[in-house]
């Protein structure tokens, strides 16, 4: 059992949360307790070390598997301990779990500085 953040499209009513985390057990809406920045790359988000808390959704998973082949894990995005809050009836809780990050390989990486900023640290449907 891994606890995972997730930010973009495997959040609620999005496609990708259908198909990889149906049978996952939803902690609630969380946020990065560590600063990072969103970008926009077209029809997802992706994080790199930034500025901002980055706001999504906490699980737990019974394994990774589907959720790195969706995300290209490791040569597209890694991942990372970090971590993460949500509210409770009792108040705030952290948690240690997995967050996707974008990484620099393969030589892609210049793209990171013309993608669009994510200001809020939200990603919405558009």
């Amino acid at each position: 059992m891994e606890k995972l953040f997730v930010y973009g499209t495997l959040k609620r009513g999005f496609g990708n949360n259908v198909y990889h985390l149906s049978d996952a057990h939803y902690l609630g809406a969380a946020e990065t307790g560590r600063k990072y920045k969103m970008l926009d790359l077209g029809g997802f988000p992706g994080v790199v070390d930034g500025a901002d808390y980055i706001k999504g959704e906490l699980y737990v998973v019974d394994s990774l598997s589907s959720i790195d082949t969706l995300e290209g894990y490791p040569n597209f995005y890694g991942r990372e301990k970090t971590t993460i809050w949500t509210d409770t009836t009792k108040g705030p809780e952290t948690h240690d779990a997995w967050i996707y990050k974008l990484v620099d390989k393969n030589g892609w990486f210049h793209l990171r500085d013309s993608c669009p900023v994510v200001e809020s640290g939200e990603w919405v449907k558009r």
